[in-house]
């Protein structure tokens, strides 16, 4: 076992947690001038159908995208990203992920990870923005805090069945859950300089109890 602390994150790849002329012609008067005939309508608007052919989901910023594949291109997701395509919806997750990882939301029907569903199985839209349990072990992917490694390690066994292109790195005291290729340097975003309170940039954002107090207050 190799724990990295965050200052190596940038490059943590390595030991695994346990077992997207020509000029026009000259105008000639000798014949008859050809008045070019109107473009269909479908041919100039894209349908509804082809639109949502092409948009999809993200499972690290969990928010739909108009276009899914030139999301994936973005420098955040470049080569590090596959598209998973179930019932014609289509699913940005991490490169190495296993499909049994997700579980499809019964709402909007794109995949997601499963512990990220609330009790209904039910929506990205409605997700809580905020860390759930206490500990210092951490699952990036979903969010989730746990008291000791075993549990930390029976989530991953259960909820992403051991997958093994998952590392833990040392970040803010956390030993945290994460699939091994992303650039820790943009794909995280903190609440502020201190706490321990991050989640994967573009989801929506956690607040520690110092920065609610002050941003509730500014509101009020």
């Amino acid at each position: 076992m190799e724990l990295k602390e965050e200052g190596e994150a940038r490059h943590a790849v390595q030991g695994h947690f346990p077992s997207s002329s020509d000029a026009p012609g000259r105008f000639q008067s000798s014949g008859p001038i050809e008045i070019p005939k109107p473009v269909a309508s479908q041919e100039a608007i894209p349908s509804a159908s082809k639109i949502e052919s092409k948009s999809g989901f993200c499972v690290m910023c969990e928010k739909l995208y108009p276009c899914i594949e030139t999301h994936s291109e973005t420098e955040l997701h470049k080569n590090k990203t596959k598209i998973i395509a179930s019932d014609n919806k289509k699913t940005l997750v991490p490169a190495n992920s296993i499909e049994c990882e997700f579980t499809k939301c019964l709402k909007c029907k794109f995949l997601i990870y499963t512990k990220r569903l609330n009790s209904h199985n039910s929506c990205y839209s409605e997700l809580a923005c905020k860390q759930f349990g206490r500990g210092n072990f951490y699952c990036l992917m979903c969010q989730d805090r746990f008291e000791t490694f075993e549990r930390l390690a029976v989530h991953w066994k259960r909820d992403h069945f051991h997958n093994n292109s998952y590392i833990i790195v040392l970040i803010r005291g956390l030993y945290t859950l994460l699939p091994e290729n992303i650039d820790l340097t943009q794909a995280l975003q903190f609440c502020c300089k201190f706490c321990q309170l991050f989640t994967f940039r573009n989801r929506l954002e956690c607040l520690c109890a110092s920065r609610g107090h002050l941003d509730s207050n500014f509101i009020a």
